[in-house]
């Protein structure tokens, strides 16, 4: 009896770990898109892609990145870095570096029936033709509470006066003015659910700033970061927690969520204050998304969306 016992236990032991393996296999399978969207200096890269449900999309070499006959871009996901799963689809990010926002701006937008007057902070700037995105949600009406579309319209620098802080339920926001006379930087186009984009004027000097490649929602994880915003009318980097990544395969604007920790920041504005949406997310020094949200009772903890969802294909 205890021989009967002893072999079962031992062949318990032998095929657990099998079971494991060929489990973890059969939902890589499942998991893993069967098309991603990356930049092509992603694409490009030997090191991994995390997908936000723990697993990795390898490309420990570059034969692991394919381009096919047609042109067709393809990375080859392999389980346990060497046994083959499936071939991804790869399509294109347009843009691979930025100019990075951060910056406060007034907001004149037409939504065809009257002018909508509003803040926001501006993403990034396409640095090959001046295009730039900001918000990162759609305008709303500060009259009526709701969120329009916009069809065109003039931004502004903003000068600061003052902040109201965030505090409980209560949203704070910046209390500004438009500079008086000033010329706009801008002109806003059009929008969408995940912000305004526009052309900045040749002589904008919003077009100054440091550059910074984008990295999608692939590569995105939980962990230390960086928000991108104006205070004291000086655009700064402060620290943040990317708390969760969300998997998502339709665009939007509530992707991760996170945690402001600058104590500096928290100090004077409370935690997220309206004017904040669009600021821009860094983490390793990428460009990976745009604050959206504030999250009512925790002013500290926000909503942002990931770039490629508001970066232009």
């Amino acid at each position: 009896m205890k021989r009967i016992n002893r072999k079962f236990i031992y062949g318990v032991c032998a095929i657990l770990p099998l079971c494991v393996l060929l489990t973890s296999y059969i939902f890589m399978i499942s998991a893993v898109p069967s098309e991603v969207l990356l930049t092509g200096e992603e694409f490009a890269r030997t090191s991994p892609i995390v997908l936000q449900h723990g697993h990795m999309v390898t490309q420990r070499t570059n034969k692991d990145a394919v381009v096919g006959d047609d042109e067709a871009r393809f990375i080859n996901v392999k389980f346990l870095g060497f046994i083959p799963v499936k071939r991804v689809r790869v399509d294109l990010l347009q843009l691979d570096k930025v100019i990075v926002g951060g910056r406060l701006l007034g907001l004149h937008a037409d939504t065809g029936d009257k002018m909508v007057t509003g803040l926001g902070t501006l993403t990034y700037i396409n640095p090959e033709n001046n295009n730039f995105a900001a918000l990162g949600h759609r305008m709303n009406d500060f009259e009526t509470g709701r969120s329009v579309d916009v069809v065109g319209g003039r931004i502004y620098k903003n000068e600061v006066i003052g902040i109201d802080r965030s505090a409980g339920k209560r949203v704070g926001t910046y209390r500004s003015s438009l500079r008086s006379g000033g010329d706009p930087e801008g002109d806003i186009h059009r929008s969408n659910a995940f912000g305004l984009y526009g052309c900045l004027r040749t002589a904008s000097n919003l077009i100054d700033g440091d550059i910074a490649a984008l990295s999608t929602r692939w590569n995105v994880v939980p962990g230390r970061a960086k928000l991108r915003t104006t205070l004291d009318g000086e655009v700064r980097d402060f620290d943040i927690e990317i708390v969760k990544t969300r998997y998502q395969k339709k665009p939007s604007n509530k992707s991760m969520i996170v945690r402001i920790v600058d104590k500096e920041l928290l100090q004077r504005t409370g935690g997220i204050i309206h004017g904040m949406s669009g600021s821009p997310i860094l983490q390793n020094g990428r460009v990976v998304g745009a604050l959206t949200h504030v999250v009512l009772g925790d002013p500290s903890k926000g909503y942002g969306i990931y770039i490629d969802f508001m970066a232009p294909l």
